[in-house]
């Protein structure tokens, strides 16, 4: 079944995230915060690059063999509350500006919303 994912974006082509139920929402958002094309812009705007590379550096050191997904995390897990949670705001709003780029990436999330959406007659779920 072909499924137009277009109807999750609002107006303005952002991605419309009453439409899917926080938990899948935020499924989403922890996997799109790994992808390295994510997480570079977001630490540079939030200014972390520089603790994202010496976080490379220590574990390059070490002999440790890290992905950067995996790096990008443990600079997250050191930040303090405040600074994570602008950290979390940042990747959020990343998806919503960028969903309409690549849509059918999440297929395997938001299948299942968009048939009960089809159903329901797209309503808000949050």
């Amino acid at each position: 079944m072909a499924r137009d994912y277009t109807k999750f974006l609002r107006d303005d082509g952002r991605l419309n995230v009453s439409l899917i139920l926080r938990k899948t929402y935020t499924q989403m958002v922890n996997e799109h915060r790994r992808q390295e094309h994510v997480f570079r812009p977001v630490f540079e705007a939030q200014f972390w690059s520089f603790d994202l590379e010496q976080a490379k550096l220590k574990a390059n050191e070490n002999g440790e063999t890290v992905s950067s997904a995996d790096l990008a995390q443990q600079v997250l897990d050191g930040m303090d509350d405040n600074d994570w949670w602008k950290c979390m705001q940042a990747f959020e709003e990343h998806l919503i500006a960028h969903f309409h780029e690549s849509p059918e990436q999440w297929s395997h999330h938001l299948d299942p919303v968009y048939d009960e959406q089809e159903q329901a007659g797209w309503v808000k779920r949050q």
